[in-house]
């Protein structure tokens, strides 16, 4: 890594320091798990879960590529690659909302800089529109350089809707005038009711299959959410770090869009879907011995993403194991590529 790293997208693709790069990301993620998370192939930290984002290349290193928020969007520091705008901000936007409105939340372009956007799922054909409608899309597709979203089908839709997870990454790619985009794929049980149900707990095997269907949808990067135990992780990177112990603040900020001002905020406005579990007590015991495990099993390695294309053999072949091995069998594979089109027919 560079001491200074710039970074671009062309043609519908990532670049760092003039070479292709495809981001595996986690959200908001706390100290103590850096060296965990890197050495499962993390190569990308989006803001700090317990500190200000503008310490986060200085805490990584240059192990990792950082994004910090938008209002610190001229942070410097070695692995800085760009910033994120706020969490889901479809939902906390009019329909009829403008880009004027929006000036004052959107740093000025860079060259050496990419930008990031988080959507929810309801620019997707296959979910419900917000109760304020679908206008805001319009406006938000042309803001970011990066543009992705959170679908989460086992723990918040209660249901193995895994065609859905292509479906949507190949819709948002053909809205947002194939500008590159990502997907966040659930890793562990979120704060909804889906959670009560253990049978949708997400496992390597559904983790792995999310993937590789995003990828086939035409996703440039994944995100993974949630950490496990998170307000828990918390306290402890707290403890260890005497310098975090005043960042009360900043524990609390993965509740996501906590930079948006109040004049855009539609009245009515969903749950977030972005929200780890908070009692952590309730299940450290039973997890303390496998999460270790899940940890280092829940991805697949980042280092073999980038050479997975949809039309190759060892892609298809790779893509099919994770789907038969979430219980999901049926492709089907026309010349050029592949589809999954039957992934649908068990929801």
């Amino acid at each position: 890594m560079l001491d200074r790293s710039s970074a671009r997208t062309t043609g519908g693709n990532i670049f760092v320091d003039d070479r292709p790069f495809f981001p595996t990301a986690v959200w908001q993620q706390c100290s103590d798990l850096f060296d965990s998370n890197i050495n499962d192939g993390i190569n990308l930290f989006m803001g700090d879960g317990c500190r200000d984002d503008t310490e986060l290349p200085a805490r990584l290193a240059g192990r990792a590529y950082s994004l910090v928020d938008s209002e610190h969007a001229n942070a410097t520091g070695r692995g800085v690659i760009g910033w994120y705008f706020p969490d889901e901000w479809d939902a906390l936007l009019r329909s009829d909302v403008k880009r004027s409105d929006l000036a004052v939340d959107i740093p000025a372009g860079r060259p050496d800089r990419v930008s990031f956007l988080t959507l929810t799922n309801h620019f997707y054909s296959g979910a419900d529109p917000l109760p304020q409608g679908k206008g805001m899309y319009s406006v938000l597709f042309q803001i970011p350089d990066v543009v992705g979203f959170d679908l989460y089908p086992l723990q918040v839709w209660c249901r193995p809707a895994f065609g859905d997870v292509f479906d949507a990454q190949a819709e948002l790619n053909m809205l947002s005038g194939s500008k590159p985009g990502f997907q966040w794929i659930e890793v562990a049980r979120m704060e909804q009711p889906c959670g009560a149900h253990s049978e949708l707990d997400p496992t390597p095997a559904t983790v792995g299959a999310e993937t590789w269907l995003s990828i086939a949808g035409g996703a440039h990067a994944v995100g993974y959410f949630p950490e496990p135990l998170v307000e828990g992780r918390r306290r402890r990177d707290r403890a260890h770090d005497p310098a975090d112990q005043s960042a009360d603040a900043g524990a609390g900020r993965a509740d996501g869009a906590r930079h948006v001002r109040q004049r855009h905020r539609p009245s009515g406005r969903p749950q977030p879907q972005r929200r780890a579990l908070r009692h952590c007590r309730e299940h450290e015991l039973r997890d303390r011995h496998s999460a270790a495990r899940r940890r280092r099993n829940r991805r697949p390695a980042g280092d073999r993403l980038p050479r997975w294309r949809a039309g190759g053999r060892l892609g298809r072949r790779r893509l099919l194991g994770y789907v038969r091995a979430a219980r999901r069998p049926r492709l089907r594979h026309p010349a050029g590529g592949v589809v999954v089109d039957a992934l649908a027919a068990s929801e």
